[in-house]
């Protein structure tokens, strides 16, 4: 086997070694690139700092570390959860030290906070896309709500222009989903795949249809920033933010939180259910629910009387 493995190195022999069973272990388990590229980078800079491999330290000295990078550098409760699931899986799955990780505290994570552009600014946006490619790229993040990896890894063979359907396949939890898309996206995806095709994952491997390159996820937020640049909007603004947007104008538009659920492929309600925060139902009205019960009870009682007359 002569590919080259791209994982991190410490220059020690018995550390790489930990590191690569680590990285293979996560490779065969099916796990997401970007999970175990982030698993062993973790368990690289656990050993850089502790000098030894997580099933040589105490417990307490497993906390010191979560704490140092809790403290010194100032991460987030989310980012500290994923550095101790990536230590736990470690300690698990590898070595079977498990008993190093009982009572082990996760920090709760923050409540989900995010800027959500406004109907305005996503028409602003989409006027001021100058190629196709652009116009694409934006239309299908916001109206589709797709994940950046799964743009990226997007083949003309799995969208239906005519049923007006994608096929998302094996994305995060290892999930295939299906979500729609409406007219003014059929008519550009009709536009860019009759001129050019290389967005799509599939056209560079045999130059099917001509050199250029197929989207990066480098391109895609270049292009994005450009676009957030141009149109001078000051919110924080990257490629999940057309997500949080897509997810809370669907809810706001009429679309139920079920449909949403399914559409985004979240595994937990409880994941969905945190944009009801942010939605708007404007055509929504107030409800008394006891007059609706009493109502429908004065109801009943006259049709009563009356089929008895």
């Amino acid at each position: 086997m002569n590919k080259k493995i791209n994982y991190p190195r410490t220059g020690n022999v018995k550390y790489d070694n930990a590191i690569r069973i680590f990285y293979n272990h996560l490779v065969l388990s099916s796990r997401a690139q970007s999970t175990y590229k982030r698993y062993t980078y973790i368990l690289s800079d656990f050993i850089l700092k502790m000098n030894k491999l997580p099933e040589e330290c105490s417990k307490g000295e497993i906390l010191d570390y979560f704490m140092e990078v809790k403290q010194e550098r100032n991460y987030c409760s989310s980012t500290i959860r994923g550095y101790i699931c990536a230590i736990k899986y470690y300690l698990k799955y590898i070595v079977n030290k498990f008993e190093l990780f009982t009572h082990m505290p996760y920090p709760k994570t923050e409540p989900l906070n995010v800027d959500i552009l406004t109907k305005h600014e996503i028409a602003l946006m989409i006027s001021n896309c100058t190629t196709i490619r652009d116009l694409l790229i934006i239309q299908m993040l916001y109206e589709t709500g797709i994940r950046l990896s799964e743009l990226v890894n997007l083949r003309i063979e799995d969208i239906d222009i005519y049923e007006q359907t994608i096929i998302i396949r094996n994305s995060k939890h290892r999930v295939t989903r299906l979500v729609t898309f409406g007219n003014r996206l059929k008519k550009t995806l009709e536009r860019y795949i009759n001129s050019n095709r290389s967005l799509f994952s599939d056209t560079l491997l045999f130059r099917k249809f001509h050199p250029h390159l197929k989207f990066s996820k480098t391109g895609i937020r270049f292009t994005l920033n450009k676009i957030v640049r141009k149109c001078k909007i000051r919110k924080r603004v990257n490629v999940h933010s057309l997500r949080h947007t897509f997810a809370v104008h669907y809810l706001n538009f009429g679309g139920t939180i079920y449909q949403l659920q399914r559409l985004l492929g979240h595994k937990s309600m409880y994941t969905t259910i945190h944009y009801l925060k942010y939605a708007n139902f404007k055509d929504s009205k107030v409800v008394s629910v006891l007059d609706c019960v009493q109502k429908s009870n004065v109801e009943s009682k006259l049709v009563r009387c009356l089929s008895v007359a």
